[in-house]
C-alpha cells in the first residue's frame, strides 16, 4: 500500500516538472501548430480537388448540352425542310391537278413536246416542263439573268400521277420511252430526280449545324 503511493506521488511530480518544463511546453506548442497547419493544407488541397472536379462536371455537361442542341437542330431542320416539301406538293395539288401516265404519254409525250421530267419518289409524281409553257408565270429574276433550269424558275407545266413508280422502275420506264420515241425527240427529255434531302438541303443543314456548333463553342471559350 505504501509503495504504491510512494509510486503515485513520484508519477505526479514527474508530470508537475514536464508541465513546468519550458522545453516541454515548447515542443507540445509546436505539435500544436504543426496539426493546425497541416489540417488547414489538408482541407485546401481538398477543396481545390473539389474545384477542379467541379469545373470538370461543368464540361461535360456543357458538352452534352450543345451535342443535344446540336442533334435537336439536326433534327427540326430535316422536319422544317420536309414540312416545306409537303406544304409545295399540296399547292401544286391544287393549282396543277396530277394527270394519270397514259395521258401524259397520249398527249403531250408522244408529240415531242416535253422538255424536261422532275420526278419525286417521295411522292410519286412527275413534274413535266414543256418547250411551250401552258402556264403565264414569268421566270424569277434569278433565273431571267442565268441560264438554269426550268424546274428552278417556274412551276411545272402538268404534273402525272406515277403512283407505285420507284426510282428504278421510273427510269426504266424512261429509258423504254426514250427507245420508242427516238424519232420524235432530236434530244430528249432531261430527266431529274427530286429526292429528299437534295444536295441544297443537305448543304442548309450542313451549314446550320456547323454555324450553331461555332457559336456555341465561342460562347463556351468566352465564358
Amino acid at each position: 500500500m505504501l509503495s504504491r503511493l510512494v509510486l503515485r506521488c513520484m508519477t505526479t511530480s514527474v508530470r508537475r516538472a514536464l508541465i513546468q518544463n519550458p522545453a516541454t511546453t515548447q515542443r507540445r506548442q509546436f505539435s500544436a501548430t504543426f496539426r493546425i497547419l497541416n489540417a488547414q493544407a489538408t482541407e485546401g488541397t481538398a477543396e481545390k480537388e473539389t474545384l477542379e472536379q467541379r469545373k470538370e462536371k461543368l464540361k461535360i455537361l456543357q458538352t452534352k448540352v450543345i451535342g443535344g442542341a446540336l442533334l435537336f437542330i439536326f433534327v427540326a431542320t430535316h422536319a422544317m425542310l420536309l414540312w416545306r416539301r409537303r406544304q409545295e406538293y399540296r399547292r401544286l395539288n391544287k393549282e396543277v391537278p396530277p394527270i394519270r401516265f397514259e395521258e401524259f404519254l397520249d398527249d403531250y409525250y408522244s408529240k415531242g413536246q416535253v422538255k424536261e421530267i422532275v420526278y419525286q419518289p417521295q411522292f410519286e409524281i412527275a413534274n413535266v416542263y414543256l418547250y411551250k409553257s401552258q402556264t403565264d408565270e414569268p421566270k424569277n429574276w434569278l433565273a431571267q439573268r442565268m441560264n438554269v433550269s426550268d424546274h428552278y424558275a417556274r412551276q411545272p407545266d402538268i404534273r402525272v400521277d406515277c403512283t407505285g413508280a420507284t426510282k428504278d422502275i421510273f427510269t426504266t420506264e424512261m429509258e423504254e420511252l426514250k427507245q420508242k420515241y427516238k424519232d420524235v425527240y432530236a434530244q430528249h427529255p432531261n430527266v431529274v430526280f427530286d429526292t429528299f434531302p437534295s444536295y441544297g438541303e443537305v448543304g442548309f443543314i450542313a451549314a446550320t449545324v456547323i454555324g450553331t456548333a461555332a457559336v456555341a463553342g465561342m460562347t463556351v471559350a468566352s465564358a
